[in-house]
């Protein structure tokens, strides 16, 4: 017998969807269909985001990309629903080094800068592990990043050690197709708050 949806649950998923699309349109200008806000739940649900805060209630803050620019959202677990978009000032509030992670990462455009000076010789390789993956070093926003490469696909992969060598990546990375998700990393776990205009909206106090 199909299980038949709790209309409490429905009424609520639908009221926080409704809030989010609100929300991204009075403070972005962006007029997300149900389908758009599905695919950032999705993103979010399959660990493609920077998680920045995690409350009690089971609501939590990510970092999510949504043309191009980064959006400080928050996501309710229970209802597996977006429930805002935060003010983008409260971008100001979240650890440097997590927006580093989170740019790398998310954005299209920063990693077609990063794969073009991999490609234009401005990287250093570090080793290759065939013809179609190696690994390189470079300087992005003022750091060094280590960082793989794949020529097939075009696409930036997590850093790998080579076998017997000891070296540290300099950034953790979140889950992608090439890279598998790391248990823990320092975006994940490392809370920040934004102020926000309204109760709802405020996203998780930092951690004590």
């Amino acid at each position: 017998m199909r299980h038949r949806p709790n209309p409490s649950l429905i009424k609520k998923r639908t009221a926080q969807r409704a809030h989010a699309k609100k929300r991204f349109q009075q403070r972005f200008d962006l007029d997300l269909n149900r389908d758009r806000i599905h695919a950032i739940e999705l993103r979010i649900q399959h660990r493609q985001a920077i998680q920045v805060g995690k409350r009690s209630s089971g609501r939590s803050t990510w970092l999510v990309e949504v043309d191009r620019k980064l959006v400080l959202v928050a996501y309710d677990k229970t209802t597996q629903r977006l429930v805002t978009a935060l003010p983008e000032e409260c971008l100001e509030n979240v650890p440097p080094e997590t927006l580093r992670i989170a740019r790398i990462w998310l954005l299209p455009q920063v990693q077609e800068e990063i794969a073009a000076d991999i490609l234009s010789g401005k990287a250093t390789l570090i080793w290759a592990r065939h013809d179609d993956l190696a690994y390189y070093q470079l300087e992005y926003d003022g750091e060094p990043l280590d960082i793989g490469y794949r020529k097939s696909t075009g696409a930036l992969v997590k850093y790998e050690e080579k076998r017997g060598k000891k070296r540290r990546a300099a950034v953790p990375v979140i889950q992608t197709a090439d890279a598998p998700r790391p248990a823990e990393t320092t975006a994940a776990s490392t809370p920040a708050a934004g102020a926000a205009t309204e109760p709802e909206d405020a996203p998780p106090p930092p951690a004590p």
